[in-house]
Formats: C-alpha cells, sequence, structure tokens
C-alpha cells in the first residue's frame, strides 16, 4: 500500500469516526423544517376551532393558534404561491384578531355590535377561503415529492367547516351532534399531521423561507405587543368620560326659603347642598317628607361563629356573618308635593363612606310600583347628577347617560324576560373623597290608599381588570343577580 492509498485510509476511517450518531429530532427539524412547520399550522387550526367559555380560554387558544399558525406559515410561504397566500390570508385574520382582543379591553365593545354578523360572515368566508388555498398547497407539495396527490382530509376539514357554518346559522344547541362534531374534527385534526410525516419521509427538501428573526422572538414580541395594547387600552378607555365642574355656590334667597322649609319637614340638609336650584324650586310648597337611610356593604365580610349549649348538654354551632366596614350610604327621600298635583317626588341619594376603587364603570337601575304594578316613572323626567370634594371644593358632572333601556335578561327562574327601565351610567374619580350622586323623579297618578315601591340597583366594579370588558349596565341587564364577577349589586328601597 503506498502512501496515498494509506492517506485515503485513514480519511475514511476518521469520516466514519466523526459521524458516531444520528442528530436529535429536534437539530433535524431545524434543517428540514417542514414537519414542524405544517404540524404547527395544523395545531393553530385545532386551537382556533376550540371555543370553551370559561377563563377566557375563548380568547386565549384562538390567539395561540394563531401565532402557531403565523410561525408554522412564514417558513412555508416559499415552497408554493399557494403556501404564501394562506400566510397572506393568516396574517390577515390575525391582525383582525388581535385588533378584536383590544377593542375587547374597553367599554366600547358593545357599539361593534352591529357588525357582528357582517364580521362573522367575513371570518367564515376567510377561513373556506385559507382552507381551499391549504389544500391546493399540500396538493402541489405532494407532486412535487413525488406523492400521489391526496386531499381527502383537507376536504374532509372543508366540509366540516361549512356544516359548523350551517349549524352557527341556525343557532343549533343541540349536544348529540355537538358532540359527534367535536369527535371527527378531533379525527381529521390527527389524520392530517400524517400528510406531514408522508412528505418526510420521500426525503423531500423544502424550500426554506429565510427570516431574520427567531420564531421565539417574534412569537414573544407578538404576545407582548398585544398584552401591552389591552392593557393601554383599557387604562385609556375602560371609563366614561365625565365632565366635572366645580360646583357653583351662588343661592338666591328664594332658594334658600324653601331647604329651610324642607329641612323643617325632615329633609337631610346635606343632600340638598348637593342639589341644583332648579330642583330643589321644583319642591316648592312640600306638605310631608318620609325618609329612609342605610349602611350597606360591598365587601364580603367576616364569619363569626356561636356556640350554643342546651340545658340538656346539646352543642349547636351558629355561623354568620359579620361586617366590620359598610362602605356604601343609601337615603331615599319621598317629598309630598301639594294636592292639586296629587303627586310625590322621590330621591334617591348615595353616598361612598370609604373609598372601595373605582376602577371603571358604574350604574344605577331605577323603577318603581305601586301596588305591584309597574307605574309610569318613564315617561317622566329623571335628573340628577354625581359629586365628589377635594380640597373642600366640590365638583359635579351630568351623569354619562341617563336613559330609558329596552332589554332582555334571564335568571335562575326565568329566561328571556323583556325590561324597560331608567338606567344612569357614570365613573366615579379615585381621587377626592365622598363620592356621590342622586336620581330624582316625580311619581304621578297616587292615591292615599295605594302602596308605593320606589328602588334602585347600584351596580358597583369590585376589581381593577376584566376581560372581556363589560360596563357595569351591561352586566346588570344580562344578569339579574346581586353579583356576578367583578360587579356587585347593591339594591335599596323607599316604601311607603
Amino acid at each position: 500500500m503506498d502512501k496515498y492509498e494509506l492517506f485515503d485510509s485513514y480519511f475514511e476511517e476518521a469520516l466514519k469516526n466523526s459521524v458516531k450518531e444520528i442528530p436529535p429530532d429536534d437539530i433535524v427539524k431545524n434543517v428540514t423544517p417542514f414537519r414542524s412547520s405544517l404540524n404547527r399550522v395544523f395545531t393553530g387550526l385545532a386551537f382556533s376551532a376550540l371555543t370553551l367559555n370559561f377563563l377566557a380560554l375563548n380568547y386565549i387558544l384562538p390567539f395561540i393558534g394563531a401565532i402557531l399558525s403565523i410561525l408554522g406559515l412564514r417558513s412555508l410561504r416559499k415552497e408554493n404561491k399557494w403556501f404564501g397566500g394562506c400566510f397572506v390570508i393568516t396574517c390577515i385574520r390575525s391582525l383582525w384578531f388581535f385588533a378584536v382582543l383590544i377593542v375587547n379591553s374597553t367599554i366600547y365593545s358593545s357599539y361593534f355590535n352591529s357588525f357582528k354578523i357582517a364580521a362573522a360572515l367575513s371570518d367564515m368566508l376567510t377561513m373556506l377561503l385559507f382552507l381551499l388555498l391549504l389544500s391546493k398547497a399540500v396538493s402541489t407539495l405532494q407532486i412535487k415529492a413525488g406523492i400521489t396527490p391526496n386531499t381527502k382530509r383537507i376536504s374532509a376539514l372543508i366540509l366540516w367547516y361549512i356544516f359548523v357554518c350551517v349549524l352557527a346559522f341556525i343557532e343549533y344547541t343541540g349536544f348529540i351532534i355537538g358532540w359527534g362534531m367535536v369527535i371527527g374534527y378531533i379525527f381529521i385534526i390527527r389524520s392530517l399531521y400524517k400528510l406531514s410525516e408522508e412528505a418526510e419521509e420521500t426525503g423531500y427538501a423544502v424550500e426554506n423561507s429565510p427570516v431574520k428573526i427567531s420564531d421565539r422572538v417574534l412569537a414573544s414580541v407578538l404576545v407582548f405587543t398585544v398584552f401591552l395594547c389591552c392593557i393601554g387600552a383599557n387604562l385609556l378607555f375602560g371609563r366614561y368620560e365625565m365632565n366635572w365642574t366645580a360646583q357653583s355656590t351662588t343661592q338666591h334667597t328664594e332658594v334658600q326659603q324653601i331647604k329651610d322649609q324642607l329641612i323643617s319637614l325632615g329633609f337631610p340638609s346635606h343632600i340638598l347642598e348637593d342639589m341644583t336650584s332648579e330642583e330643589i324650586k321644583e319642591l316648592e310648597g312640600a306638605e310631608k317628607i318620609i325618609t329612609s337611610s342605610d349602611d350597606r356593604p360591598i365587601n364580603s365580610g367576616r364569619t363569626v361563629q356561636r356556640v350554643y349549649e342546651s340545658s340538656s348538654g346539646k352543642t349547636t354551632v351558629y355561623q354568620s356573618t359579620v361586617y366590620d366596614i359598610k362602605e356604601l350610604r343609601t337615603t331615599g327621600i319621598a317629598v309630598r308635593l301639594p294636592d292639586k298635583s296629587e303627586a310625590w317626588m322621590l330621591i334617591h341619594h348615595f353616598e361612598w363612606l370609604v373609598n372601595p376603587g373605582f376602577y371603571g364603570t358604574e350604574a344605577i337601575q331605577l323603577w318603581s310600583q305601586i301596588d305591584s304594578i309597574n307605574s309610569s316613572i318613564n315617561n317622566g323626567r329623571v335628573t340628577g347628577q354625581v359629586l365628589y370634594s377635594k380640597d373642600g371644593i366640590t365638583y359635579t358632572a351630568p351623569y354619562h347617560s341617563l336613559e330609558n333601556k329596552k332589554y332582555t335578561y334571564s335568571n335562575i327562574f326565568f329566561s328571556n324576560q323583556a325590561a324597560d327601565n331608567t338606567f344612569a351610567t357614570f365613573s366615579l374619580p379615585h381621587k377626592g373623597e365622598r363620592q356621590r350622586g342622586y336620581l330624582m323623579y316625580k311619581l304621578e297618578d297616587y292615591q292615599e290608599e295605594k302602596r308605593v315601591d320606589s328602588w334602585i340597583n347600584y351596580t358597583h366594579q369590585l376589581l381593577p381588570f376584566q376581560f372581556p370588558v363589560r360596563t357595569a349596565a351591561e352586566t346588570r341587564m344580562s344578569n339579574n343577580l346581586n353579583s356576578s364577577g367583578v360587579f356587585r349589586t347593591i339594591q335599596d328601597a323607599i316604601q311607603f
């Protein structure tokens, strides 16, 4: 063996020794990314179709699905024009979904309800177009890889999606077909993963699109950008814009005389100071005043156990809730106007004794009954305002809205019940003290033998963040329970 043959044998041996084992799967996937990229797309489809309506999973899972689809398709977009089309549609759908998340972080999301049908139809059509392009992209890749084109699996997914759209259109709520669709979807997605395995087994090398940003960095940027936008949108647009101005201290002698007469009848003087001169003039000539006041908690209190032992030696433990702090004082006032009017002026006043934190929106639902029959307060004029004090100055603002609202609600006894009530909506400032307000209206057609019930339901936001954001009024109209998530409703009535 000459020296050249000896060198070749040494070189060949060195090559054998340098490759002792097959690289791990994660390294192989980085070199031939087709399988992992397409699996990301299929996983994104699976996550996007899941609608679990608890813990905000109906938003979190589609969000993860959108990111996975973007990451998968950006690696495949140069393989053929069909994958490129899928990538463009995915980016458009994802941007729209991210915008929806941001809008849902504000109190104005309900303003877009009128566009829901159009948005849902657009979403269905773009999703159907995406699936058609994906079918064409996979069949084109199979041909290039030397595989007989087989798009039955994606076609099954297209038919499945069309059937889901039909069920959504007819508002199907059944159990059997619903679970059948879920099971069928699982089998379809599972079969789709085999497409990537078949192409990879042929050894076909996918044209990998060059990227300047790694998948991990891109996913992190998307997550934090959307998250920060949602937080910023909530901070900027999570409350009503209120027109606060300093309260005028100028009063005419005539108004002061009416106030003195009302105070002599038992009208609380501190509430008179909150009212406008025009409202006080409407109470001129009052003949009788009925008041009721109570301090109410919005906290959960603390549990106290009391142990009682009977003469026979039997021990009984009683549990009760004790409220050390009662944050909200509600006062109801009924003012009997002169006999010729045969009417009462009713006033509901609230004042926060402790600042519980005013994070978002507040709402007051107002309704009245005479002998259990709804009265015609909605035909009358309801007035009022909100106030707070700071550095010895009182600031006032009109309610953000004060109007009748027709709506339907459900509770544990009934569903789709129609209602028509007056709602006052507002936001209170964190600054200052004695955040307060009132509503005032005239009760017509009153007769002495009738019983009057005048109620308010005050709905307060307990926590600073919620998603999707709902206003206190929207929550009250959709849920007649006194407690619902981040809101709590406090009831008060004046009855005579």
